[in-house]
């Protein structure tokens, strides 16, 4: 991180890469940011409510924040093996069978947080301590975020807003999650035989989960705006970590692409008879013709949400006048398909 520190001039936030947030978090997160410019020693942090973020398929590891009395943060407890069990209970099982009670509401750290440009010189600072310092293999210590948070509370004064969120954090985390999220899919019409493709795996050493990670990559193929919003959103809502827009095509293609390519070349003889005509010519038979593949583009805008007009677009968000509520823009884009053809042609001339 700290080899961003001249490019960054005001607060930012901070999350690992591989981990779903939602969109309330990122929405909580911006309006702190906003409020942290041109302060010092400050930072705050997304928390998520602990019943939010447990999976019924294994147990989950999380850190559970301590605040004050001013919701500050006071510490985040590493908590190990927790699991919701049948009574309803969610229970810490890394030290007992049968699990101490923790509280469903207590809010956990999911490693999001919000920090101001002054964190740079400080964490730079203890950084260059942490290497001099001879405590252990240094191919094996890790700079850790959370420590060096822990560590400013203490030295520096670094007071940390614990910001709550409502949000479900959902995520694939065991295979048996699997089919929960198709079976949400199904329910949207989408054909899992036919739409639903693998387009690629890849597995990876997890040293902060302690295990080996594998992540899917799917290709759902959906054909109006309506669907690819409603599928869009009912992903978010589950969870998945990353959903973009690939490709924008149109069912037709071949017909409209053999259709330009008539009109290039009815172009290429007008034109042509054009030019003869300064000469007092005339164009005869078509004795050549190349065609460059036809391509298409979109046009792309921001997909609206439900309750938006596209004229009340606002940089991040847009506002919706049935709620009176700002909202994150879906990142998705749609637009109109654009089809070029391009035909050399060469006539003979009378």
């Amino acid at each position: 991180m700290l080899v961003a520190k001249d490019l960054i001039h005001e607060p930012f936030a901070v999350i690992n890469a591989d981990d779903y947030y939602g969109k309330d978090a990122f929405a909580t997160m911006a309006k702190s940011l906003k409020e942290m410019q041109g302060k010092t020693n400050v930072a705050s942090m997304v928390a998520y409510r602990l019943k939010n973020t447990v999976s019924e398929n294994g147990h989950v590891t999380r850190g559970v924040c301590a605040r004050d009395d001013k919701n500050h943060l006071v510490k985040v407890q590493e908590t190990y093996k927790i699991k919701p069990f049948p009574d309803g209970t969610i229970r810490d099982v890394n030290f007992r069978e049968e699990g101490d009670i923790l509280d469903p509401e207590a809010l956990v750290s999911m490693n999001f947080w919000g920090l101001t440009p002054w964190f740079f010189g400080a964490a730079a600072r203890d950084f260059a301590a942490f290497l001099r310092a001879d405590n252990g293999d240094p191919m094996k210590k890790e700079f850790v975020l959370p420590t060096e948070i822990d560590a400013l509370m203490h030295s520096d004064g670094l007071t940390v807003d614990v910001l709550s969120t409502d949000a479900v954090w959902f995520g694939v985390t065991y295979r048996e999650d699997k089919p929960y999220v198709m079976g949400e899919l199904k329910k949207l019409h989408v054909d899992l035989q036919t739409q639903l493709r693998v387009q690629g795996m890849e597995s990876a050493l997890h040293s902060r989960r302690r295990g080996n990670m594998t992540s899917a990559y799917y290709e759902i193929e959906l054909s109006t705006p309506e669907q690819l919003y409603t599928v869009h959103e009912a992903l978010d809502r589950l969870g998945v970590s990353s959903v973009e827009l690939t490709t924008i095509d149109r069912s037709d293609r071949d017909e409209l692409e053999t259709q330009g390519e008539i009109e290039a070349l009815n172009n290429a003889r007008r034109k042509a008879e054009r030019l003869a005509a300064t000469e007092g010519r005339r164009v005869g038979k078509c004795f050549y013709i190349s065609d460059n593949k036809s391509y298409s583009s979109a046009e792309e805008f921001s997909l609206p949400r439900s309750g938006f007009m596209e004229d009340e677009m606002l940089d991040i968000t847009r506002y919706d006048s049935k709620s009176s509520e700002e909202s994150l823009l879906l990142p998705l884009t749609i637009g109109d398909v654009q089809i070029y053809s391009t035909v050399f042609a060469a006539f003979t001339l009378e």
